[in-house]
């Protein structure tokens, strides 16, 4: 099958963890040339097992991977831990590895805006290429993708990055100004802040909130389970992130290593 002629060049996915996964077999799915990077080769055995279906390509650095990719037309997406250090980190990497004329640098993140990340390039140019990209997991059910520029984001780095998610068969929606949380996300905290004070305060409990919410909004799914799988861990950095209190509820389940599904246990037991 031929690679996608909407983007000649690639994709790579900086983490392979859930989201990281998703983004990279949706992009593989739709015929782009795809990557993988994450110093864990563990999880990258993992993931190379999960999504052998698709042609994608594993790296455990990211300078293994600007050395096999030099010359490409490039989105890099990064997807690691939602800590600004962390992420402020892959960027410095990324800076520095790979070509702004050549390259989108894009963050995953809602909570932490890709401007609190310019202060750890290496090349001043690539303020110019920056965006927040915030995919929906499962993007299958999810089908949205939101933007937002950076300070020095250019129009044509926005035209592109809006035109990379049109071509993916994904909506994009563009925040017109910079905000924790884009849109979405930010009407999403707002739910999630209630769903957790009604449990911290005795009022409810996880499976009615859902109930009620499932009901009500016609919804497959309730507030605490998407929670769950997102990871309560995931969820409580985004409290921290907006220097809110966080709920104590939240704060018990994750100290507990109950993280939602992936640790096998969160509001619910899996």
């Amino acid at each position: 099958m031929e690679k996608n002629q909407e983007y000649q060049g690639g994709v790579l996915i900086v983490g392979a963890g859930m989201m990281g996964c998703d983004i990279a077999s949706w992009v593989a799915a739709n015929n782009y040339l795809t990557a993988i990077v994450d110093r864990d080769q563990s999880r990258l055995a993992v993931v190379a097992d999960k999504l052998a279906a698709y042609q994608i390509q594993l790296f455990t650095n990211i300078e293994s991977a600007a050395n096999q990719w030099a010359g490409r037309k490039l989105i890099v997406i990064e997807t690691v831990n939602e800590d600004r250090e962390i992420k402020g980190e892959v960027f410095k990497q990324l800076s520095s590895c790979f070509s702004p004329t050549a390259t989108i640098l894009a963050s995953n993140s809602s909570a932490i805006c890709v401007s609190e990340l310019e202060a750890y390039l290496t090349n001043s140019q690539f303020k110019s290429r920056l965006v927040n990209m915030h995919f929906y997991p499962p993007i299958k059910q999810r089908p949205l993708v939101e933007l937002m520029r950076g300070t020095g984001t250019t129009e044509q780095t926005l035209a592109e990055a809006e035109h990379f998610v049109w071509s993916l068969g994904l909506t994009p929606i563009i925040a017109r100004a910079e905000n924790p949380g884009l849109v979405f996300n930010f009407i999403w905290q707002a739910i999630k802040r209630a769903a957790l004070e009604l449990i911290d305060r005795g009022v409810s409990v996880p499976a009615d909130i859902d109930l009620a919410w499932r009901i009500a909004m016609n919804m497959s799914v309730g507030p605490c389970q998407t929670m769950d799988m997102v990871g309560l861990d995931v969820v409580l950095s985004v409290f921290q992130q907006h220097h809110e209190q966080p709920p104590q509820c939240l704060v018990e389940l994750v100290e507990a290593g109950k993280l939602g599904r992936k640790t096998g246990e969160g509001f619910y037991q899996y």
